[in-house]
């Protein structure tokens, strides 16, 4: 295995809690709640994931709770289905080179969430598949949702496509989705040549969302002088949900979500699907700090 397990029976905030590391990362996963990952971080430093106070109040609770983390859904959006509570034991699976987190079906949607855990062996990387299985009888249609929730005052940043000169291209490119509770002049959102921002402000009074077709498959967070990377696979062609979004960013004044979706599939009885992501986390330099916020990003993924 690539990575070291640590089992804590009596942790002070979650029961039961599994610590695991290559020694450059190192994640936390709950098994008396999940799927998720409730903490990511570099040995020494604060988990860049954001955590809910007191969540062991909300065990065995039958209503959705935001915990904090990282967590998968299905999407499209719609509630109740997609508020489905994760607030009961997970299985716990390991094997030589993988660590799997699986909840049990999931009642109203016949659904089977599953994380899976991979690390390099000897880098900042962390290989995570997500696989959502058809437990029923009929089809179904739906997309996968990989959903990280950010610790606060930090800036999310999705890149965009290169322009490209009138009259060399005759047909759009890119599309930006906006949320019907978000204000296109909303402060936090800021649009640049070549990206997208939006600053997690404590202070903000309403949310937002917003999402694009990303043609490079990744989006990221920046938080002090560390940078996460969520990379995925783009599939040209395939319908996406939200108007087409593979990646979105929600934030209020507690957090802030970066997500990355799959394609809209038909799933039939036993299949499953998967959705992966690639997570990269790691410090920049002083002066790589005072770059352009996407060449910062566009650095530490050359490096």
């Amino acid at each position: 295995m690539g990575f070291h397990v640590e089992h804590v029976s009596d942790h002070p905030v979650w029961k039961e809690l599994y610590t695991l590391s290559n020694g450059i990362l190192e994640i936390e996963v709950p098994s008396r709640i999940g799927p998720r990952i409730t903490a990511l971080r570099m040995p020494g430093m604060e988990n860049i994931f954001y955590q809910a106070p007191h969540p062991q109040q909300h065990f065995l609770a039958d209503k959705w709770i935001p915990y904090g983390g990282h967590r998968l859904w299905h999407a499209p959006e719609e509630n109740p289905r997609s508020y489905y509570p994760d607030n009961v034991p997970v299985q716990i699976l390991e094997s030589e080179n993988a660590f799997s987190i699986i909840q049990e079906v999931e009642k109203t949607t016949s659904i089977q969430k599953e994380i899976r855990i991979q690390f390099e062996t000897d880098g900042n990387i962390i290989h995570v598949v997500h696989a959502l299985r058809n437990c029923g009888i009929w089809p179904i249609q739906f997309s996968g949702w990989a959903i990280s929730m950010m610790a606060p005052g930090g800036k999310a940043v999705i890149p965009l496509p290169k322009r490209i000169p009138f009259p060399q291209a005759l047909v759009p490119n890119l599309s930006i989705n906006i949320w019907p509770y978000t204000d296109v002049d909303d402060e936090r959102i800021e649009f640049h040549k070549d990206c997208i921002s939006i600053q997690q402000d404590p202070s903000a009074n309403l949310p937002l969302k917003i999402g694009a077709n990303c043609s490079d498959g990744w989006i990221g967070y920046s938080l002090g002088n560390y940078l996460f990377v969520k990379k995925t696979k783009t599939t040209g062609g395939n319908q996406y949900p939200d108007r087409g979004s593979n990646v979105e960013v929600f934030t209020d004044n507690n957090l802030l979500e970066i997500e990355t979706l799959g394609p809209m599939l038909t799933v039939g009885p036993g299949e499953s699907i998967f959705h992966e992501e690639e997570w990269i986390l790691g410090r920049i330099d002083a002066e790589e700090m005072d770059k352009p916020l996407l060449e910062q990003f566009l650095s530490f993924l050359d490096n």
